[in-house]
């Protein structure tokens, strides 16, 4: 009787930690849909190419929607970003991102736009901007250097 008592508790306690990892796993997907509904799609140019981008929903990206469509030419620094200063300045939310992935877009300081393009650990503060969906592609298409970006809300 002993026995069947603990097995009964036993079974009790992981039927409840059974119950709480689906839990746990719905509010995972719930947080999944909602992020990926409050992005908003655009484009990026690149000779001729449309490659599309995802835009967190900020007070930056509310601006920067308002200028689009609009060219950037965008200086190479450090073998793993594109950047180009903007015409004005942008509302911040900056946060320690603390691990680049290639393809996120951030904004550095308050009118800086920079698309990466390696992965790397960093320190500094950026503002999420987007990030480019199908990085592969994106990457194929990327030349060295100096290039122009044209960023556009439809295709």
């Amino acid at each position: 009787m002993k026995k069947l008592w603990i097995f009964l508790i036993l079974l009790t306690l992981w039927g409840c930690q059974s119950q709480k990892e689906v839990i746990k796993d719905r509010q995972e997907e719930t947080v999944e849909e909602e992020v990926s509904e409050k992005m908003q799609e655009i484009y990026i140019e690149i000779d001729e190419y449309l490659c599309k981008a995802e835009l967190y929903q900020n007070k930056a990206t509310q601006e920067l929607l308002k200028e689009l469509p609009k060219s950037y030419s965008m200086e190479e620094l450090n073998g793993n970003e594109k950047y180009c200063y903007l015409e004005k300045t942008l509302p911040t939310s900056s946060e320690n991102i603390n691990e680049i992935k290639k393809g996120d877009i951030m904004l550095f300081g308050n009118n800086c736009l920079v698309v990466f393009y390696k992965d790397f650990k960093t320190q500094y503060l950026y503002t999420k901007i987007g990030r480019v969906k199908d990085i592969d592609e994106f990457l194929e298409r990327l030349p060295k250097g100096k290039i122009e970006l044209t960023f556009h809300k439809e295709q």
